[in-house]
């Protein structure tokens, strides 16, 4: 196997405290690609200074690794629409996402969120700065959450198209498994199998293997056992 694609990486200010504060991810990653975050996003009670050491963390690259996880781009868009800018269990904000965008009635036509597939090296990235952008500016348009959710979902669905579409055409694979802990969501594990099967691709989806770290763990395995 090889790797071909990614979302390209951003950082995590603080590092394990993103994951339980996605407004610091969406200011990191504001950061990162825009040089600058609102002041909403930092949530009621967070010291007045807060956003400003995130910023000195980013600048620095300080206590910010960096990540290409899809997850933390779902915590990172959960936090621009307000929905949930700390959660106290896994995936909370994501799960409240979906909710979101499966509750919308009217978006099914709007088109995706702009992004863009880069080459690099052997493969490409996935760039985030429009996406990101247009999810700020809707959240300061007021536009409704429901439908900007189910919007978002429809834009990581193209994604996962038109990676899946460049990889088929440098290596004639047409055979697409959808796997990792996103694709527990419902919204969008629905969303890509249907735009991939329409496009001609074979798709495989979880069925006694859990999608996520559980099924990770049993892959692990699998591969240290071939590897003895």
């Amino acid at each position: 196997y090889r790797r071909m694609g990614h979302l390209e990486y951003l950082p995590l200010p603080g590092g394990d405290a993103a994951t339980r504060q996605p407004w610091r991810t969406a200011a990191g990653y504001l950061l990162a690609l825009t040089g600058e975050a609102p002041l909403w996003l930092v949530p009621e009670g967070a010291p007045e200074e807060a956003l400003e050491v995130l910023a000195r963390q980013v600048a620095r690259g300080v206590h910010a690794p960096r990540t290409a996880s899809m997850g933390r781009l779902f915590d990172a868009a959960a936090a621009l629409l307000g929905v949930r800018g700390a959660i106290s269990y896994e995936a909370q904000a994501a799960v409240d996402l979906e909710m979101l965008a499966r509750g919308a009635t009217g978006a099914g036509a709007a088109a995706p969120y702009p992004f863009a597939l880069e080459d690099e090296g052997a493969g490409w990235v996935a760039r985030l700065g429009p996406l990101l952008e247009a999810l700020r500016a809707a959240r300061e348009r007021g536009e409704n959450q429901s439908a900007v959710a189910a919007r978002f979902h429809r834009t990581v669905v193209a994604m996962v198209l038109a990676g899946c579409r460049r990889v088929a055409r440098e290596t004639g694979v047409r055979t697409v498994a959808l796997t990792g802990g996103c694709f527990q969501n419902r919204a969008l594990l629905e969303g890509a199998a249907g735009a991939l099967g329409e496009a001609g691709f074979r798709v495989l989806v979880h069925r006694q293997v859990p999608a996520n770290d559980g099924g990770v763990s049993l892959g692990q395995a699998a591969v240290a056992a071939l590897g003895a």
